[in-house]
């Protein structure tokens, strides 16, 4: 459990400084806005796949369906609305009172405070929430209803496509990420493998990832179920991804074996990063957080065992 813990809270200082919070920022720029223009292009193709989905689905269905999509919207929408307006009332004096080091490092905890303060109010109000945006969707023209979650539907598979390609990128990206962290604080480990092995991997794990999310797509729509899909995907992707990454580059044949293992810290680390996906902005920085989680983890268990 301590090695666990320390190794959160290094990655997490890691995640934080300047340099690399700057690189994962940018990073999940270009990627958002890529995908937006590619969603642009290809949203007459997206919303009618969305459409004809929705027309297989009975109405009361689609109102219940609707009605929770557009909770997560308001929980979504309220955190970066706050978010954008204490910026803005409040943004100077954060810059003048706090350095510019400490500074990148408060501007994402204070994303997850809002966040988890807006979890709460909406799972505060969700019973009343649930009422009314049924009974909106209850009153509106059926294929006004059909038409606006199938839009929401689609905004959702291209933020997973977001989500996903930064997966990717963290992977492909790990010895660059990796080994300016080992010189540091491990500068008696060395590096033992290399991540050209991994590439395939990479892309078989996203291609099953890909595979599973389109078969299991129907099951999105009943509550509960959804969420427990989308997150235990999330969570063998990280998990299988990211452990096997550090341990390409960073483990000997037997210390390969021994993490098959599979203890339950890893999977913990797949859980937080997991989570962290479904916060807007933070979902930038989950991949990483994953990937530099779990090479301390791998770090300090090496190093217990060699003391």
């Amino acid at each position: 459990m301590f090695k666990l813990l320390e190794a959160v809270s290094t990655a997490m200082y890691d995640l934080l400084r300047w340099k690399l919070n700057i690189k994962i920022v940018m990073t999940g720029v270009v990627v958002t806005l890529l995908w937006s223009i590619l969603g642009w292009l290809l949203w007459p193709f997206l919303y009618g796949v969305g459409s004809s989905i929705m027309n297989l689905l009975p109405f009361a269905m689609l109102r219940s369906d609707g009605a929770y999509i557009f909770i997560a919207l308001v929980w979504a929408l309220g955190t970066m609305v706050t978010f954008a307006l204490t910026m803005m009332f409040f943004g100077e004096i954060f810059a003048r009172r706090i350095s510019g080091a400490r500074y990148t490092r408060f501007l994402p905890l204070m994303i997850v405070g809002i966040s988890v303060l807006w979890a709460v109010i909406v799972a505060m109000m969700f019973g009343k929430l649930y009422q009314v945006f049924e009974r909106i969707l209850t009153s509106l023209p059926y294929e006004f209803t059909e038409k606006g979650v199938a839009g929401v539907i689609v905004i959702y598979l291209l933020y997973n496509a977001i989500l996903v390609t930064m997966i990717a990128l963290a992977s492909l990206r790990s010895k660059y990420i990796l080994e300016p962290l080992r010189l540091k604080y491990y500068p008696s480990q060395s590096e033992t493998g290399d991540t050209e092995d991994t590439f395939m991997a990479t892309v078989r794990d996203i291609a099953i990832f890909v595979g599973i999310s389109a078969i299991a797509f129907p099951l999105l729509f009943i509550p509960i179920l959804n969420i427990v899909i989308q997150l235990g995907l999330y969570i063998w992707l990280y998990k299988d991804m990211f452990g096997r990454d550090v341990c390409a580059l960073y483990c000997d044949l037997n210390e390969k074996r021994s993490a098959k293992n599979d203890r339950w810290e890893p999977w913990t680390v797949a859980v937080l990063a997991s989570f962290m996906s479904f916060i807007p902005f933070i979902s930038f920085f989950a991949p990483y957080f994953g990937e530099v989680t779990m090479f301390h983890l791998v770090m300090k268990v090496k190093e217990s065992q060699e003391d």
